[in-house]
């Protein structure tokens, strides 16, 4: 009788430990879109619950950005009763979209597409392609390339 229930013991803590910390782990940005200007920002929001839907606190929650796309401040934070952490994405001056990367109590960080980092607003114009001389009252094509102030494409 006393094999039976340790056993059952044992199975229960299994499942305990079997249900990861991260299964419910939301992550949001919010705007998703920001200017690639060096000052715009995006604030990044983990929440973080177990297998029950109960939040998660005193979770250790690692951020991190491709350094090309922007910075993030802090980096690390822990979650509160709430089960939740948030930080600050800050844009630099190219266009692309910033993959967040997350790592919980130092796993393997997971990343997540989540802010989208557009042109400012247009600064040069380039003609690539015109006709020296056309007929008048034909269409003809111009290519034209419009940048902004740091080179990215608008």
């Amino acid at each position: 009788m006393r094999w039976q229930t340790y056993l059952v013991v044992i199975s229960v803590l299994a499942v305990f430990f079997a249900i990861p910390a991260s299964a419910g782990l939301q992550v949001t940005a919010f705007p998703e879109w920001i200017v690639a200007n060096g000052s715009s920002s995006s604030m990044i929001t983990v929440t973080l619950t177990n297998g029950t839907g109960d939040p998660i606190k005193e979770a250790r929650i690692g951020f991190d950005v491709n350094s090309t796309f922007g910075s993030i401040s802090p980096e690390l934070i822990i979650t509160g009763e709430d089960g939740i952490a948030t930080t600050m994405l800050k844009s630099k001056t190219v266009a692309g979209t910033a993959e967040i990367f997350v790592s919980i109590n130092s796993s393997t960080p997971e990343g997540f597409p989540i802010v989208k980092i557009d042109h400012d607003t247009p600064y040069s114009m380039q003609m690539l392609e015109y006709p020296n001389s056309e007929t008048v009252g034909t269409i003809q094509a111009i290519s034209v390339v419009l940048q902004d102030i740091h080179g990215n494409i608008v």
